[in-house]
């Protein structure tokens, strides 16, 4: 058994994570979940920054719902039926309104509105324009105003508020937002795929640095009395671009798996080693993976030395 667990730790400080979860899901038993054991120090602690580098999104998410619902509220006290059903025409019919819609979603950056200099008399004459034809229905005059204009569409939402197909009430909205930012305010959340590149910034990484998809999404929670990280996921082949190929497999008698899994690997564009063990994942993992269940305290990860130091082979669980 020492023997054993030696040999494991071995494998643990010289196999990269990516590598490391393929094999042990492509030849072990999945029904048993990859814990904080299986995993180094440096790793549980990039998990830690990872989840750090997703909150501020999460909370920009909460502020946007917020704002969704204080939008619907206004919504439904501004426009009756047939209040709503005017605007329509107006700005189906109204070029200016479009030319404004066009221009305020190209030059839009990150949340901040961003005119050439060439441009802006130009917005700002369609702005003031739009302001004042549309005063009387509260558009140009505020936020709620900004917020319309930079719509791809903006006839669909008052179409909703007549339909009520998916205009969903301010009550229901307001509450959602209140759940989640008490679920942020517990330590609860979910890492996006975008939430890496986010991790290499705040450290100042260059892409190599850490794998982007060793776990790709997953979601966390805290204990609230010990304070204790969860990370909960599931190891497995599955997502929207792996999908067809994965179904495609799981019809395929032994044979033609095999023959199909050599023939794509080969082909691949990403070389024959990664397109073979990419097709490998596809038909012999797919959405049967293993369960990922990872404990670990973040006060004591924080006082370990490194973080981000792995430099595991290109690719990942979604990527391979």
């Amino acid at each position: 058994m020492a023997t054993d667990d030696k040999l494991y730790e071995w494998w643990k400080r010289n196999i990269p994570a990516d590598a490391r979860l393929y094999t042990q899901t492509l030849f072990g038993d999945r029904t048993k979940p990859f814990t904080e054991k299986d995993f180094t120090p440096n790793e549980l602690k990039n998990f830690e920054e990872i989840i750090q580098a997703s909150k501020p999104r999460l909370k920009k998410g909460l502020e946007d719902q917020k704002l969704e619902a204080e939008m619907n509220r206004r919504f439904t006290d501004m426009y009756s039926a047939d209040s709503a059903k005017k605007l329509v025409s107006m700005v189906n019919k109204d070029p200016e309104w479009k030319q404004l819609s066009a221009m305020h979603n190209k030059y839009l950056k990150d949340g901040e509105l961003q005119i050439p200099e060439k441009y802006s008399n130009q917005y700002a004459l369609l702005a003031q324009k739009i302001g004042n034809r549309y005063k009387d229905f509260g558009i140009g005059t505020d936020n709620l105003g900004t917020a319309l204009i930079s719509q791809n569409n903006i006839p669909k939402i008052f179409n909703d508020l007549l339909t009520k197909s998916v205009y969903e009430s301010p009550e229901y909205l307001a509450n959602k937002a209140a759940k989640n930012e008490q679920y942020i305010n517990q330590g609860t959340g979910n890492v996006q795929y975008y939430d890496y590149e986010a991790a290499k910034i705040n450290r100042g990484l260059n892409p190599g640095d850490i794998s982007s998809n060793t776990l790709g999404r997953f979601q966390y929670k805290t204990d609230p009395i010990t304070g204790q990280r969860q990370i909960i996921d599931n190891y497995d082949f599955s997502n929207p671009s792996r999908d067809r190929s994965v179904e495609a497999y799981s019809t395929m008698n032994p044979v033609e798996k095999a023959t199909n899994v050599i023939t794509k690997g080969l082909k691949s564009n990403r070389g024959p080693f990664m397109g073979l063990a990419s097709e490998v994942g596809n038909a012999y993992i797919g959405n049967d993976g293993r369960p990922v269940d990872i404990k670990y305290d973040p006060n004591a990860i924080e006082k370990k030395k490194g973080g981000f130091i792995v430099k595991p082979i290109k690719g990942g669980k979604k990527d391979i």
